[in-house]
Parts: structure tokens; C-alpha cells; sequence
């Protein structure tokens, strides 16, 4: 990333799901014991930032960006508790 850039162009990622192990393993059966016995979380891919908030945060000197897709109200909730708690 260069501190005078107009877009986020620093390094961004995603976690992967299952049907990226298939094609980051080549063995059937061993993509499936990863995708059961593993935490996906410690196998980053690397990802295109392409999300509408990035130009916005990055105007504003914003230079690491999170986003957790929350799939419940009480995740949610969970998460700003935590969040204000840090504030």
C-alpha cells in the first residue's frame, strides 16, 4: 500500500470455503478431511478488495478494514458489546 493512494491497494484476504479446497487440494478425499478436521481460518487466500466502504475508509486514513459476515441478530449484538468494550 502507498500512503498517498486513493484506493485501498494493501494486502486483503478471504478465508476459504470448501469448494476452494478443491481447488487448492487435488486429491478429493483430502480436501474433504481439511474442510472436517481443520480451521479454515488458518488458510488465507488472497482476495481482491471489492467491497463499496473500502474508497470511503480509505479516505478518511482508514488502513486495515474487517469485515465478518455476522449471521445472526445475537451475533451481531455480541460483536458490538465486544466492540464498545474495546472503545
Amino acid at each position: 500500500s502507498r500512503p498517498d493512494s486513493l484506493t485501498f491497494d494493501g494486502y486483503c484476504f478471504r478465508f476459504p470455503t470448501p469448494d476452494d479446497l478443491d481447488v487448492l487440494v487435488t486429491d478429493p478425499r483430502e480436501a474433504r478431511v481439511i474442510a472436517e478436521e481443520m480451521l479454515l481460518l488458518g488458510l488465507p487466500i488472497p482476495a481482491e478488495p471489492d467491497h463499496d466502504l473500502l474508497g470511503p475508509l480509505t479516505s478518511e486514513g482508514y488502513v486495515t478494514v474487517i469485515a465478518l459476515p455476522l449471521r445472526s441478530e445475537d451475533a451481531y449484538s455480541e460483536v458490538e458489546k465486544q466492540v464498545r468494550s474495546l472503545v
